[in-house]
């Protein structure tokens, strides 16, 4: 998961109904509830959620490059493929990606292991902090430690997908 923030950059108004067509990517107004001022456009490409704030000209864009560009985060997803997701949403949003600032970076390392429950319910601390059960549907599929500004979770992605997703990897 990535969130991005790019410098201004100037767009205009399509003037029909509010909302602002870029390239075929469709922004919805947001009002300040308030006010009942422009606050900004939102949009989303894929998994891709893009916010766009008029008066700044920036950019918001959050959420996986990985299940932009495949579709799913439990393939692997080198280096390389990273570089053609930001090329492939500057090229879809008009926008050079790598002019962006980072302000949230994730990241993951699978790890084949024989037993994965095995593995998570071992999990029972660090630094303090007590590892919680991570659960879909009243099911554990994991365990993760929460940190002020991390996480680290031990979990089952072939289980958690196949609850999700109902694929079988």
């Amino acid at each position: 998961t990535i969130v991005l923030e790019f410098a201004p950059i100037k767009k205009e108004d399509s003037g029909f109904g509010g909302f602002l067509d870029q390239k075929g990517v469709l922004y919805v107004p947001v009002f300040d509830r308030r006010t009942g001022e422009l606050t900004r456009y939102d949009s989303e490409l894929k998994n891709i959620r893009v916010s766009w704030y008029p008066n700044s000209g920036k950019y918001y864009v959050r959420n996986s490059l990985h299940v932009y560009r495949n579709g799913n985060n439990y393939s692997d997803f080198c280096l390389s493929e990273i570089r053609d997701s930001l090329e492939m949403l500057s090229d879809d949003l008009s926008v050079n990606i790598l002019e962006g600032r980072v302000h949230h970076l994730e990241y993951g390392c699978n790890i084949r292991v024989e037993n994965p429950e095995r593995l998570f319910r071992a999990l029972v601390s660090y630094k303090s902090k007590n590892f919680c059960p991570m659960l879909y549907r009243g099911k554990t599929y994991g365990s993760a430690c929460y940190f002020t500004e991390h996480r680290i979770k031990g979990y089952d992605k072939t289980l958690e997908t196949s609850m999700n997703e109902g694929k079988q990897l």
